[in-house]
């Protein structure tokens, strides 16, 4: 195993694999590192169904008055390893995305420490056959009209039924260039499921929005930020940031890890 593919198993291993609730109580470093297992460190299991992409999502809650300097809080990450599909409207929507790489990680913790950020949990995302997962989400009532913001801040609403709006993420291997995945992360609606024994077809009747799409090339241990710096309240994209109910207000933000980009 490569060096820099051990570190960057370790780096995932010491923040937590799988869906946790928040800590009741702040430990430190070097307990966090005496829990490690050998699991922990280990490759991810086969399966029957051939996992072709795996990340991990660290979710972080950032203090309200810190969300607005939060790319200038981050400058070790970069815009220039992602491509937004609409940039005008993204910033619109008050979103923000930015990339690095595993070697950049101790930066980015002892940042998000500094500004006082607290890390809420962990999920993991598998990709089967380029089928996307859930980052985050919220239930829509039926009748609901989705506002959000076009090019050049235009507004625009679409009428759904009931459903679920989620922020989504889908990768398939990079066939071209082997050991990197192609990521598309954006919002979508997709309608609820009626009737007796319905299954799985609302998701050809969902709806993707360019406005929120995200698209990067991602290889093992490499890092995107996802956040809302200057949230835009007239925009639904920003419910994907909102903090749960807490004593201390904040937005979230979402740091994406890939795992795995395919054999």
């Amino acid at each position: 195993m490569k060096f820099s593919t051990f570190l960057f198993l370790w780096f995932v291993g010491w923040l937590g694999f799988g869906c946790q609730a928040p800590p009741a109580v702040q430990t430190s470093a070097s307990s966090e590192i005496s829990r490690l297992k050998i699991t922990d460190l280990a490759p991810l299991q086969q399966s029957t169904v051939q996992v072709q992409c795996a990340f991990a999502v660290l979710v972080w809650r950032i203090p309200s008055e810190k969300m607005q300097d939060l790319p200038r809080c981050l400058p070790m990450l970069s815009s220039k390893g992602i491509t937004v599909s609409e940039p005008s409207a993204f910033e619109s929507n008050g979103l923000w995305a930015a990339a690095g790489s595993y070697d950049q990680a101790p930066a980015v913790l002892s940042a998000l420490e500094q500004i006082g950020a607290k890390r809420l949990g962990t999920k993991k995302l598998l990709i089967f056959q380029d089928y996307p997962e859930e980052i985050t989400g919220f239930p829509v009532e039926a009748g609901q009209t989705l506002f959000y913001f076009g090019t050049d801040k235009i507004p625009a609403g679409k009428q759904v039924p009931s459903g679920r709006l989620s922020l989504m993420l889908r990768a398939r291997p990079d066939n071209p260039q082997r050991g990197f995945a192609s990521v598309r992360i954006e919002p979508v609606f997709q309608p609820a499921v009626s009737g007796y024994g319905g299954i799985a077809a609302s998701f050809f009747e969902s709806l993707s929005f360019r406005e929120g799409r995200v698209l990067a090339t991602m290889t093992e241990g490499d890092m995107l930020v996802l956040a809302s710096p200057k949230p835009e309240e007239t925009s639904v994209f920003s419910r994907f940031f909102s903090a749960p109910s807490s004593k201390e207000p904040g937005m979230l933000l979402f740091l994406i890890v890939c795992q795995k980009t395919g054999e």
